[in-house]
């Protein structure tokens, strides 16, 4: 099963959270953790969260971590890169760890 857990708070999320914990023991669920326009420290509290308590986690729009490319395939660069850049060094390293 995977439910789209794309709370902003981690309040809501972890209730959310919470309402499939108990299902994971006789199915697996791999919660969805929403990346794209989120602050780093929630993320990494979430994809945390959900592990430690499903096992497992899915990244939803993974690829708003890296900035869109031009027709000649350079970045561009907005209002959100600085936001993108910070998310980036958070959670890719950690990804990593738990990967």
């Amino acid at each position: 099963v995977y439910p789209m857990n794309y709370a902003r708070d981690l309040s809501s999320y972890n209730r959310s959270l919470g309402e499939w914990q108990g299902t994971s023991r006789k199915i697996p669920v791999v919660v969805g953790v929403m990346f794209d326009k989120r602050d780093e420290r929630t993320v990494v509290e979430q994809v945390s969260q959900a592990r430690r308590r499903t096992s497992h986690f899915a990244a939803f729009a993974y690829n708003s971590l890296f900035e869109r490319l031009d027709a000649g395939g350079k970045p561009i660069f907005d209002d959100q890169s600085a936001a993108r850049d910070r998310l980036r060094r958070t959670v890719l390293p950690i990804l990593r760890r738990k990967a």
